[in-house]
């Protein structure tokens, strides 16, 4: 099941190639099916987001659906 898929998601909340609420909607599913999905929103990042996967980044923000995912690497905290 979909559910049971680790997924991690990155989005930039102004996105305007592919709008940040389809992510959101999904997580929130995965949150009511205790889903394996972590979700990090970057604060005032657009649609190229992937860079930001770089030590010393840090304004991302990320979501847990359940206790089930693992914990974020130390550089998002």
């Amino acid at each position: 099941m979909i559910k049971d898929v680790p997924i991690w998601a990155f989005h930039g909340n102004r996105d305007k190639v592919r709008p940040i609420e389809r992510d959101r909607r999904l997580f929130a599913e995965m949150e009511k099916l205790s889903g394996n999905m972590k979700f990090t929103t970057w604060i005032g990042d657009g649609h190229d987001v992937a860079e930001k996967m770089i030590a010393g980044s840090d304004n991302g923000s990320t979501q847990h659906s359940s206790d089930r995912c693992d914990p974020e690497p130390v550089f998002l905290k």
